[in-house]
């Protein structure tokens, strides 16, 4: 109907601006006064009549989307990522003229090149079957329809790394005209894991320097953080090990490792246990030395003329009392 009353329209304005070009205007008077008449009647009357189609049917300005998703959504690789629409009726002219609301891939801009998931005014949902099975298998929807909008969050489940690789957008239908929302990008983080780390159990010895060990991966990369007793030690994206120069007894105890990115954060224990330190003690041993041997003294000549008179004063002590 719209087409015709723009078809009839340019067809009645080409007439009149043939009858001025084909007669001029000092030959006007030439040209049947009535056909004149009647051509500027039909060209007014179409046009009134499609200047009242575009009132009586055009969409009312309170009919759109009242919600649509950030430019950027961030998902977890794995999981499941949403993409939440509201979309409102301004009239219930335009609810009566809505035919259906889809979600589906985008090439950078607002209009859907891939439907995905479409649900009707009677909220029936429909897949596109021409979707490679392992894509339809990630898709799902809920929410409603009603005379008082559209609230639908679109799913995308265990979303990966070729997810990314395209954007999204949401599109729906009232008689006839798209309203469309995007383009949206999907931004696919991981969650931070630890690689490399110390002992579960450290022991040292007071006064000994330490130096504990903590990397992880993660995309975006994340920042390490170490705390003790809910005390923050040291934050940083780029030094991931903490350093303790001459422990202390009471440096003793758990030290936190958490490395943190937008995806999420994981964090590891460690137990340092400080040993007080013995002071050496130095010990001297003395090797005694056997004593030389003495030189035998040699007896002298006086010793031997003694020697011999006591022997002489033995045996004559010895004679007498025999005698008796």
């Amino acid at each position: 109907m719209i087409q015709l009353l723009e078809v009839v329209t340019v067809f009645a304005f080409c007439c009149l601006l043939n009858v001025g070009v084909t007669f001029g205007p000092c030959h006007l008077k030439h040209f049947p006064e009535t056909m004149i008449q009647l051509l500027e009647v039909v060209t007014v009357f179409a046009f009134c009549c499609l200047l009242n189609v575009g009132v009586t049917f055009g969409q009312h300005p309170g009919t759109k989307f009242t919600q649509e998703p950030p430019g950027k959504v961030f998902g977890n690789l794995g999981y499941d990522v949403s993409f939440h629409w509201k979309f409102a009726f301004g009239d219930d002219q335009d609810w009566a003229d809505f035919e259906e609301i889809f979600w589906g891939r985008t090439d950078n801009n607002d209009k859907i090149r891939n439907k995905y998931i479409a649900v009707g005014k009677n909220g029936k949902i429909s897949y596109n079957r021409r979707l490679a099975p392992s894509l339809q298998s990630q898709l799902a929807v809920t929410g409603n329809v009603s005379r008082r909008g559209c609230d639908l969050v679109f799913v995308l489940n265990n979303v990966s790394s070729s997810d990314e690789l395209t954007t999204y957008g949401c599109t729906a239908i009232v008689y006839g005209d798209a309203f469309r929302s995007g383009p949206i990008t999907l931004v696919i983080q991981v969650p931070p894991k630890i690689t490399t780390r110390s002992n579960a159990t450290i022991d040292v010895e007071e006064g000994d320097d330490v130096n504990l060990q903590c990397n992880a991966s993660g995309d975006p990369p994340p920042y390490i953080k170490w705390t003790k007793d809910g005390i923050l030690l040291q934050s940083s994206n780029k030094t991931t090990g903490l350093h303790i120069p001459s422990i202390e007894l009471k440096q003793a105890g758990t030290y936190v490792c958490t490395a943190v990115n937008h995806a999420g954060s994981v964090s590891y224990n460690v137990l340092v246990r400080v040993l007080r330190s013995v002071p050496s003690t130095s010990t001297t041993t003395t090797t005694l030395k056997p004593p030389k041997p003495s030189r035998p003294v040699a007896p002298s000549r006086g010793s031997h003329v003694v020697t011999c008179v006591g022997l002489v004063l033995v045996l004559f002590l010895y004679s007498a009392i025999e005698s008796m």
